[in-house]
């Protein structure tokens, strides 16, 4: 069954809609919620279904977050069907569908050059540079400083200094940063991390600002609420003003950006600014997996640290038994995949294109191909 495709009741937008998601589509608009969403279990059918019921409600405009183009783009599509699009007001529409950057990118477009230079240091028609541009800058900043090394390596360590300012950072890579950020201001531009920062900023410092942007939106959703950085965060604190109604989904199980700046305390960190934790509610049932799958996944992640507590579940078919194999290095670990792989395809006539293979990392899985290639299996 598909993650997409839970019982039906009732009639209209809401017939796909199990009790549980109905909890959160109509759960009180005026309160802050945050909503556990585990794999599988239509999240995105939820989110749009809930942002619609906001609009039905006349609360409008709605901006609904997300962290890639991808997902904005479905989002945006799936509740562009849902919902009859009418103008609310002249030269609005009823919902916006943003990825934070796009989000920041506007705010920074919406200011004046005296609020710009003021507070960042450009003015209007600034630049965004590509990676290519920041990474020629970065060159540019090894040179000048008299250092040898790899630009995209000093690039990566300026950009981890911003995701993490409170740790302690090497006195050749603040400097660094010093020179690369001075080099973007004579540029008048931005990097792509920076709108989100710049963003965060403006609307932090200038009340003005801040008070155009919560009047925009009268309700938020935010998609993927695992992967929110503290910037990401801050901003959406300096979004909502006293009347805004928030609703952010996501699963702490699923957190795998920390490394990019994901907080994965966030859920408490939002139900500590929005009144407490009263207001979460839990979507387990997973449409996607079999039920075997659904208990491996619940034994190994249930350990985490910090994790929120849930009791996932599904009605699907148990499938095959999980298996667990420990190999005792990359070699073995090879070797064992290829017989595997040739098993299933001579004795149970699976086909290769049928059998996939799932690394952590591009390298890993360039070192497994290579493997299956030299004993015969088909990639």
């Amino acid at each position: 069954m598909s993650a997409e495709a839970p019982h039906s009741r009732g009639n209209g937008w809401e017939e796909v809609l199990t009790k549980e998601q109905e909890a959160v589509v109509h759960a009180d608009a005026g309160e802050a919620l945050s909503v556990i969403a585990g794999a599988g279990s239509g999240k995105t059918r939820v989110i749009v279904a809930r942002a619609r019921r906001l609009i039905d409600q006349g609360i409008y405009p709605v901006l609904l977050l997300s962290f890639s183009r991808a997902a904005a783009d479905e989002l945006r599509h799936r509740l562009g069907k849902s919902v009859k699009e009418r103008k609310a007001l002249p030269g609005e529409s009823k919902f916006e569908v943003l990825t934070f950057h796009a989000l920041g990118l506007r705010i920074l477009r919406s200011c004046t050059t005296k609020v710009l230079s003021h507070k960042t240091g450009r003015s209007n028609g600034f630049s965004i540079f590509s990676f290519t541009e920041q990474r020629n800058i970065a060159q540019e900043v090894l040179r000048e400083l008299g250092k040898e090394g790899s630009p995209a390596s000093i690039l990566k360590s300026i950009l981890s200094s911003r995701i993490h300012p409170r740790s302690k950072t090497s006195a050749e890579v603040q400097g660094a940063s010093h020179l690369y950020e001075k080099k973007l201001i004579e540029s008048n531009a931005f990097d792509i991390e920076q709108l989100v920062l710049a963003a965060e900023l403006i609307l932090e410092c200038e009340s003005s600002v801040r008070t155009q942007w919560q009047n925009r939106f009268k309700g938020i959703l935010v998609d993927e609420f695992q992967d929110v950085s503290q910037s990401n965060f801050n901003l959406l604190l300096q979004l909502c003003g006293a009347t805004t109604s928030v609703t952010v989904v996501g699963d702490d199980d699923q957190s795998i950006y920390s490394f990019r700046g994901s907080v994965p305390e966030v859920f408490k960190l939002f139900e500590k600014e929005f009144r407490g934790p009263k207001n979460r509610l839990q979507l387990v049932e997973n449409f996607r997996s079999q039920h075997h799958i659904v208990e491996a996944a619940s034994v190994v992640i249930s350990d985490a640290p910090n994790r929120l507590a849930k009791a996932l579940k599904t009605s699907n078919p148990p499938g095959a038994k999980v298996k667990i194999v420990s190999c005792i290095n990359a070699d073995h670990e090879g070797q064992y995949l290829a017989q595997q792989i040739k098993h299933l395809h001579a004795n149970m006539s699976i086909p290769y294109s049928q059998i996939a293979v799932l690394s952590r990392t591009r390298a890993r899985s360039l070192e497994i191909r290579s493997r299956l290639e030299d004993v015969g299996v088909t990639t």
